[in-house]
């Protein structure tokens, strides 16, 4: 992924946040309008955040994030209906870029549908997929999504896991395009992929895709190819990296310590493609701890983008300077910090409270249990 996730990325999503069935959603937050956050408790493990940016990626994270004190109208709604649901089920819709959240809760089920394209939109559906309220009201062709209106289902796009050598010999032979194009459009590859597939097949994105399905041999190829790369998020787990942090080779001089791969990771991948050749490709257990590792500190200062954002609106205009604009970041995010270290000398204030005391604090326990 660069900054949109791809339909391969949310596959990869949808296999790590499925371990998460049968979890409970104890709050949400909407810390800015781009940017959803559903806190998620597994039994017997410690919270997460499962982080949802409008329009461009989904992922866990346990980062510390600052929250606003009062809840935007739809993370209010949300909380109505999902607080303290179960997570039932984790599905994508075909192989496009379409999460769907399944929860079981006190009013029923309810499905949360998280769109990754186009300007991206979350969308709260009760157990008949009627709209409760989506995240932004929206009007495409043939869809409306509108409270009261039954959500529709963009037309399922082809899965490439059920392309084989002959499916994917018809879809050549039909299409006017090049093959690159070919793959990427009606594959539903996306070009970082159909390049990656061609690459490794020896083929030429250029040729015309007709002229590719005449030849057998080199179809073969393409579906080996393809095939090849699909298993590889299959076999993801404890002994293979679910994901990887691509950062430029010549920032590794700085001794890996020091680098900052926030600011210099150009993406994150489930995969290791062709491509990622010239880079260095960092390893991580999971896919959403690579995105995490990425793009997480943005994502975590969204209340501070809100709140400047906010200020330079005030009397309907921008700050005077850029200058202006950064030096205020500065001074919020300083607050920031200074909240973290004041909660931190709490906490360590109670750690040392029960050390100090644990005999009485076992007593009560045992009276307690």
């Amino acid at each position: 992924m660069r900054e949109e996730m791809s339909g391969l990325d949310l596959r990869q999503v949808v296999a790590e946040l499925s371990e998460y069935v049968g979890a409970h959603c104890k709050k949400i937050y909407q810390p800015h309008h781009e940017q959803l956050v559903l806190r998620i408790k597994p039994r017997e493990k410690s919270p997460q955040d499962l982080v949802i940016v409008r329009g461009k990626r989904v992922y866990l994270s346990r980062r510390d994030r600052p929250m606003p004190t009062q809840p935007a109208p739809f993370a209010m709604l949300l909380r109505k209906h999902l607080g303290n649901g179960r997570l039932t089920a984790v599905s994508q819709h075909g192989f496009d870029r379409i999460i769907t959240l399944d929860f079981d809760t006190k009013d029923g089920p309810r499905h949360l549908i998280i769109e990754c394209f186009r300007d991206g939109n979350v969308i709260l559906a009760d157990s008949t997929f009627t709209i409760i309220q989506p995240l932004t009201h929206a009007r495409y062709s043939g869809r409306i999504l509108k409270k009261g209106e039954p959500y529709q289902f963009p037309p399922v796009a082809i899965d490439p896991h059920d392309l084989d050598t002959d499916a994917l010999q018809r879809l050549l032979r039909e299409s006017k395009r090049n093959v690159v194009r070919t793959l990427a459009g009606r594959a539903s590859l996306g070009g970082p992929l159909a390049n990656a597939v061609l690459q490794m097949s020896g083929i030429s994105g250029d040729v015309a895709a007709e002229k590719i399905a005449e030849d057998t041999g080199t179809v073969g190829k393409i579906s080996t190819a393809l095939s090849g790369i699909l298993a590889e998020l299959s076999v993801a787990g404890d002994e293979v990296p679910g994901g990887w942090l691509i950062l430029p080779m010549e920032k590794l001089d700085l001794g890996e310590e020091e680098v900052d791969i926030a600011r210099y990771a150009v993406e994150a991948s489930p995969v290791q493609l062709p491509a990622h050749g010239e880079f260095h490709c960092l390893p991580y257990p999971r896919f959403v701890d690579a995105v995490d590792a990425w793009m997480g500190n943005h994502d975590a200062a969204a209340l501070a983008r809100r709140q400047s954002e906010a200020v330079e609106t005030i009397g309907g205009r921008a700050p005077s300077t850029e200058a202006e604009t950064l030096e205020r970041r500065f001074s919020q995010q300083k607050s920031a910090l200074q909240g973290f270290s004041d909660k931190i000398r709490r906490q360590q204030e109670y750690g040392h409270a029960i050390h100090n005391n644990w005999s009485h604090v076992e007593e009560l326990l045992t009276q307690v249990n």
